[in-house]
């Protein structure tokens, strides 16, 4: 790899030119249209918890069977005097499957910007930002050559996955910046093996660790990374390695002391990746094949730019291949101590989530958020591979042809997917729970004096939902008009309708369908794949 190392390796200014001009685009495709798409469920949640208030809180006031106004349901996605931090912080450990250090950072946005869906998307897309960096010192501890953080930038700034994180209300854009940090951190800490290096390192696993749970898969692959490095021999940076690993988790005790102490409900949660019905039940092994293509994919191309379907299946089909071809090239040109963090870093990732569903059954693997370390490493071996062609220092000499269209190829796949997206109303993949929201709040929208019911199932009053029902309602309040009314309750109440209202069922449970049917003339007026999101209630049947 030295042959990389020289300043010739810099882009030529027109390259120069391009990557700045793509950097101002992924900065713009960020926020521009911020607050087009609905605002879904686990957003909702978000803006919920960082008020101050947990699904029991909102069951408890407004589940109640009694009439109340949109303002009642918004309320619980505002901040208010009566809610300080330590509401925001009960509300977060009753959820400790989502450490604190995202809502906090995101409830302090909120003090000053507002609670607006524009505020609250406004905060993540400026934590993505921070990737570039944290990209660019990654690659330069790994390949001291400037061309590589760059075209890892461009590929970052202009990735429909990383936009889709970046314009969404949770943690994933925060995560990614965690991640590779870490990783920066670590090579640093492993060259230089001074005191302050393994400090840093520590701090950024820790400040992963209070992002998301599933760090504990990025640490174990930075754990096996250092003991093949080191050969499983008791070296001293071994021996830093463990007392920074241990600080970082020391760090992260209290969480962990609440994790344990909410196991069932951690474990409640998110066992729907690993449920055994419904839709799980129906993935087969070539569905998880065909689906882990399409997610990698993602990472470059995404969605349909007028009448250009970008998941066809040869782009998809054509994407992996590059990005087998990038981890080929990797260890054919790189030293052991890169390829190694790299293999180590989508491995351990990849296997921790394939293997489970490959041997019990489950979805873990589909699940995007779920891969993003192993999607950083693509981007960064894809970057590398991309990085050698262009230089025109590699054999055969017309690789670097082949790299230059390659790259134009992928950034101008991203930007039309970027576009794409910009120009979408509504909702995307990531959002699809939510996807019918403005197909039913038009219909909703359009009566005279709407009453909105919906009921909830009796583990809300547990602080779960498993059903959805509560951020449902949330959610969907986003698009509804100040005059729309609900009336709420939890299984298997069924409330007293009262005259005067055009009144609508939301997505209601069976029991309480069945019961209105007997009474009512009941009208589906949005219906999706055979389930009834929403119907009317007419007259009532005569007896």
């Amino acid at each position: 790899m030295s042959q990389f190392k020289s300043q010739g390796w810099l882009p030529p200014l027109g390259w120069r030119l391009l990557l700045i001009a793509l950097l101002v685009l992924g900065v713009y495709f960020r926020f521009v249209n911020i607050d087009r798409k609905v605002y879904w469920r686990d957003e909702a949640y978000t803006s919920m918890r960082i008020s101050g208030y947990t699904i029991a809180d909102v069951t408890q006031e407004i589940f109640t069977g009694q009439i109340v106004s949109q303002q009642q349901v918004q309320n619980f996605q505002r901040l208010s005097p009566d809610r300080g931090l330590d509401d925001t912080m009960r509300a977060l450990s009753g959820n400790p499957e989502h450490p604190p250090l995202y809502y906090l950072s995101a409830r302090f946005w909120a003090q000053v910007f507002g609670t607006s869906v524009q505020a609250m998307r406004s905060w993540p897309a400026i934590l993505s930002l921070l990737a570039f960096p944290a990209a660019f010192w990654l690659c330069w501890e790994l390949f001291p050559a400037p061309m590589v953080g760059w075209i890892a930038i461009a590929l970052i700034a202009v990735s429909p996955l990383h936009v889709l994180y970046a314009q969404e209300a949770r943690q994933y854009s925060l995560w990614i910046v965690t991640i590779l940090l870490s990783h920066a951190a670590l090579l640093r800490a492993m060259r230089t093996n001074a005191i302050a290096s393994w400090a840093i390192y520590a701090l950024t696993l820790a400040s992963a660790f209070y992002t998301f749970l599933f760090t504990a898969l990025v640490a174990i692959a930075q754990g096996l990374y250092v003991l093949l490095m080191e050969r499983f021999r008791w070296t001293t940076t071994l021996r830093n390695f463990l007392l920074a690993g241990i600080a970082s988790v020391i760090a992260f005790l209290p969480w962990i002391v609440l994790i344990l102490t909410n196991f069932a409900r951690v474990q409640q949660v998110t066992a729907h990746t690993g449920a055994q019905e419904d839709l799980a039940s129906k993935i087969t092994f070539s569905v998880l094949v065909q689906r882990w293509g399409t997610n990698i994919s993602r990472l470059f191309l995404d969605g349909d730019f007028r009448g250009i379907d970008l998941n066809h299946p040869v782009l998809i089909v054509a994407t992996v291949a590059i990005a087998i071809a990038a981890f080929y090239w990797l260890v054919r040109h790189t030293e052991t101590r890169v390829w190694l963090l790299v293999y180590c870093w989508a491995g351990v990732n990849a296997l921790a989530l394939i293997l489970p569903d490959l041997l019990v059954g489950g979805r873990r693997s589909v699940v995007p958020r779920y891969s993003i370390p192993a999607y950083l490493a693509i981007e960064v071996a894809v970057a590398f591979l991309l990085a050698s062609w262009i230089s025109g220092k590699v054999r055969p000499r017309g690789l670097k042809v082949v790299g230059q269209v390659l790259l134009i190829s992928l950034l101008l796949g991203g930007l039309l997917s970027c576009r794409a997206m910009s120009q979408s109303g509504g909702w995307w993949w990531n959002k699809a729970s939510n996807a019918n929201n403005p197909a039913i709040a038009r219909i909703i929208n359009q009566a005279e004096r709407p009453l909105v019911i919906a009921d909830a199932d009796p583990y809300t009053q547990q602080s779960f939902d498993i059903g959805g029902a509560v951020g449902d309602v949330l959610s969907l309040s986003y698009s509804l008009d100040d005059r729309v009314e609900y009336l709420l309750t939890i299984e298997p109440n069924v409330p007293e309708i009262p005259p005067g209202y055009d009144v609508f069922l939301l997505d209601p449970a069976e029991p309480m369908r069945a019961q209105l049917e007997q009474q009512y003339q009941i009208e589906t007026v949005y219906e999706r794949s055979g389930r009834k999101f929403l119907s009317r209630v007419g007259d009532r049947l005569a007896p």
